[in-house]
């Protein structure tokens, strides 16, 4: 499923991204749902999640993937991650 998502080009980014956090990071979609923009940090090496209190590192793969919800999303104004996701 994993593979699928990171390589999908059937789904949206912003869906790619949702299932990854659930898959790879265990995140419930409530979770996911109440992300904003801020909360993903592209400028890092690595990229960084807040998930909660703490930010933790993305793998670079799933990283990558953020890069194209965040992008569309700059263009539509929104800072909740859930607009950027079919959720």
């Amino acid at each position: 499923m994993v593979r699928h998502l990171l390589n999908a080009d059937t789904l949206s980014p912003g869906d790619r991204l949702a299932g990854l956090l659930v898959a790879v990071y265990a995140q419930p979609v409530t979770k996911i749902g109440r992300m904003r923009r801020d909360d993903i940090d592209l400028t890092r090496r690595p990229a960084t999640v807040r998930l909660g209190q703490r930010a933790i590192e993305l793998d670079e793969p799933v990283a990558a993937v953020c890069t194209e919800p965040l992008a569309d999303g700059n263009q539509t104004g929104s800072d909740n991650v859930q607009h950027l996701c079919a959720l």
